[in-house]
């Protein structure tokens, strides 16, 4: 028979680092809240929380939750420590959502953003280049401005035994401004505005995302320094819709479809860089987690009160046999 290995993009816990030694808790409320006045409230919190109905699932200090709560007239009751065992097989969807949620401090303090869409999972480079790993290409032509780029898009998959394995591939991300306006309101749009010293309040969280505003609304918009000079700033509010900002229109930009690329003339450039032989996609993918790595053999995802979830950045191999009938 014949023997293959193959090397997959799957990275592994050692045996120290297992999801066991992580503690979990629930947080009883006295009442059930509704998720987004809940996410508000604890939006600003250290601790990585879950909530369904009416209970909170956290890593951390529930304290620090109960305090936030407690200002805003929520009630809160008893909490207990959740086995892993427990939160894998009755409270996967709020052990799958922490796991989310630390990944995503992960990736933001490295400057990485998360997709706007259902794939929380799937994350941006916000910059251009960093530590000479490019990560955009820029494309001009008349009436638009397009921004490719390579980013990563992870997936757990959780073992009974209390070990993790984190699949990892690449994802391309493309972004177009047009030079007319046109996007309609209430569509997602992304903000790319290079200045990280903004002083505009809000105007961090905009960079995760945003929709564009109706341009007549009353409601009061913050204005960032940068376009308080422009006459027609364009009106935008954030994924939660707390912030609203008016920005510069030269900021914004949406997604574009294989469609639009090719009405655009696009296509095949995009093409090049989405659909890549195995073994670039391989560096691409190795390059990106070198920026978020602490260390070149591991990626170590923090979780608060000291606590980390590690992986070995060694591939996972397989090897199968192959038997050949007459």
């Amino acid at each position: 028979m014949v023997s293959h290995t193959f090397e997959l993009n799957c990275f592994i816990t050692p045996e120290e680092s297992r999801l066991s030694n992580i503690a979990f808790k629930e947080l009883k409320l006295i009442s059930t809240q509704d998720y987004p006045m809940l996410r508000d409230v604890l939006r600003r919190t250290q601790a990585v929380w879950y909530a369904i109905g009416d209970r909170i699932y956290l890593v951390g200090d529930e304290r620090e939750l109960r305090n936030q709560l407690s200002s805003s007239n929520i009630d809160s009751g008893a909490v207990r420590l959740v086995e892993y065992s427990e939160m894998l097989n009755s409270r996967e969807t709020a052990l799958r959502a922490i796991l989310h949620s630390a990944l995503t401090r992960l990736m933001t303090q490295n400057d990485f953003r998360p997709s706007i869409g259902r794939r929380r999972q799937a994350y941006y480079p916000y910059f251009d280049a960093k530590d000479d790993v490019r990560v955009t290409i820029r494309m001009s032509r008349e009436g638009f401005t397009a921004l490719i780029k390579d980013g990563l898009q992870f997936a757990f998959d959780l073992s009974p035994e209390a070990r993790a394995l984190l699949w990892i591939d690449v994802q391309v991300f493309t972004f177009v401004h047009f030079e007319e306006n046109e996007i309609e309101p209430g569509e997602p749009v992304y903000v790319f505005c290079m200045n990280s010293d903004c002083p505009t309040p809000g105007c961090g969280v905009l960079r995760e995302g945003a929709f564009l505003e109706e341009s007549d609304v009353e409601d009061t918009f913050s204005v960032v320094s940068c376009a308080s000079s422009i006459t027609e700033p364009t009106p935008i509010r954030s994924k939660a819709g707390k912030d609203k900002v008016l920005v510069p229109y030269q900021w914004v930009y949406t997604t574009a479809d294989t469609r639009m690329l090719r009405e655009l003339g696009i296509y095949d450039r995009w093409r090049e860089t989405a659909i890549r032989p195995a073994s670039s996609r391989y560096q691409v993918m190795q390059n990106l987690i070198g920026l978020v790595a602490d260390r070149t053999e591991s990626l170590v995802v923090p979780f608060p009160e000291g606590q980390n979830l590690i992986f070995s950045l060694s591939p996972v191999k397989f090897t199968t046999e192959i038997r050949w009938s007459s």
